[in-house]
């Protein structure tokens, strides 16, 4: 009998299931890829290096420790990266993002991507 209850309640609940209510949570905008920025003719960090992901300005994405290191912020798809910094020529690269998107009571995950980007330093004339 005992056994007879708990699968009616268990049929109860599997039939409501579909019946449950959206919930789109607030998620926060993840990490898609982090860009480390090196330059061919020294070690260390970069400085003033920017990105432009997909053909926007990325403001305040980059730090510099012992390394530049940039964040690229959103969900799974395509980046087309622009790395620059003064005295040095543009670089640029292509990532993909794999996950899954965020949807009904789901912020989604995201499979973030690591790459690098070499900076080539400029001609002196080129520079002036």
């Amino acid at each position: 009998m005992k056994f007879l209850r708990i699968l009616s309640v268990s049929a109860v609940l599997l039939a409501c299931k579909g019946d449950e209510a959206c919930i789109l949570y607030p998620c926060p905008v993840p990490v898609a890829a982090i860009v480390t920025v090196a330059a061919a003719n020294a070690a260390g960090p970069v400085p003033g290096a920017q990105l432009i992901v997909n053909g926007t300005q990325q403001g305040g994405g980059c730090s510099a420790a012992q390394v530049t290191t940039c964040e690229v912020f959103g969900g799974t798809g395509r980046y087309d990266i622009e790395a620059s910094a003064p005295g040095y020529a543009s670089a640029r690269t292509t990532v993909t993002v794999t996950g899954t998107d965020a949807g009904c009571n789901s912020c989604g995950e995201i499979d973030r991507q690591f790459v690098t980007v070499t900076l080539q330093p400029l001609p002196q004339a080129a520079r002036q």
